[in-house]
C-alpha cells in the first residue's frame, strides 16, 4: 500500500474511534463543532477549519 494510502486509512481509523468515543464532528484542536459543509468534503477530518488554518 502506498504512502497516501497508508495515511487515508489511518484517518479513516482515527474517524471511526471517533465515532465509537462520541468525539465524532467535534475538533480535536479546539473542542468546537466541524461545521456540516467541511465535513461532507472530508467527513475524516479530525480539524474545523480554523484550527486546519492554523496547521497549514
Amino acid at each position: 500500500m502506498g504512502n497516501a494510502a497508508n495515511i487515508g486509512m489511518r484517518m479513516i481509523l482515527a474517524a471511526l474511534k471517533r465515532m465509537d468515543e462520541g468525539g465524532c464532528g467535534y475538533c480535536v484542536g479546539c473542542g468546537d463543532a466541524i461545521g456540516k459543509g467541511r465535513l461532507a468534503i472530508l467527513p475524516a477530518t479530525p480539524l474545523c477549519a480554523a484550527c486546519a488554518g492554523r496547521h497549514s
